[in-house]
């Protein structure tokens, strides 16, 4: 099916700071690692109805001609070479052990938590797999949390009943102070009143 294209990110020189390959709505959507330009101007098609291949190959094709900023070979903030996509992406082991618990709705055993943390201490993907968290950052629930069992010293407050001079509503303290008294709409302050008389 000829649906796909190839795609270019253009700078304010016109100059290209990425090359993506999609179909539908995809050079307008958000990206992980790059912005996608306000002004649609600088969405550029480079071509259009192609295969999924050889949007894939066209795709390599620009990124090795304009080259790769992090690889300081080019202008591109591509952070691949292009050609993969999420089509050739492998899942970790841990990762689809937990979308097959989250399918079935189960809960994880200790058995499956071991499993887990083994295969995140032998994970090469990130650095901070496997070390201890810090004291502060651990998570404290129940009982063993300090702020358990205490009652926000506002709870179950009432506030005085007042009542505007001006025009007589009443209220809660802060909200007749808010609105009432010097601020009422029915006050008229002393200037006021008295550039009224010596106006008329």
């Amino acid at each position: 099916m000829t649906i796909y294209y190839v795609y270019a990110y253009l700078r304010q020189d016109n100059t290209p700071y990425y090359i993506g390959k999609g179909k539908g709505n995809r050079a307008f959507a958000k990206h992980k690692h790059v912005y996608t330009p306000k002004d649609i101007s600088k969405i550029v098609f480079l071509e259009r109805n192609l295969t999924n291949i050889g949007a894939l190959s066209l795709e390599r094709r620009y990124i090795r001609w304009y080259g790769r900023k992090d690889l300081n070979t080019g202008i591109l903030r591509n952070l691949t070479d292009g050609g993969d996509g999420a089509v050739g992406y492998t899942q970790s082991e841990n990762h689809k052990l937990k979308i097959r618990l989250a399918n079935k709705g189960l809960k994880r055993s200790e058995e499956t938590k071991l499993k887990m943390s083994q295969s995140q201490l032998t994970s090469p993907n990130h650095t901070t797999r496997g070390k201890k968290r810090p004291e502060f950052a651990k998570k404290v629930a129940g009982k063993n949390n300090p702020m358990f069992g205490t009652v926000s010293p506002f709870k179950g407050k009432k506030h005085k009943i007042v009542e505007c001079p001006h025009c007589g509503k009443t209220g809660g303290g802060p909200q007749m102070i808010q609105w009432h008294f010097e601020k009422c709409k029915s006050y008229s302050s002393p200037s006021i009143s008295l550039a009224k008389t010596l106006s008329r």
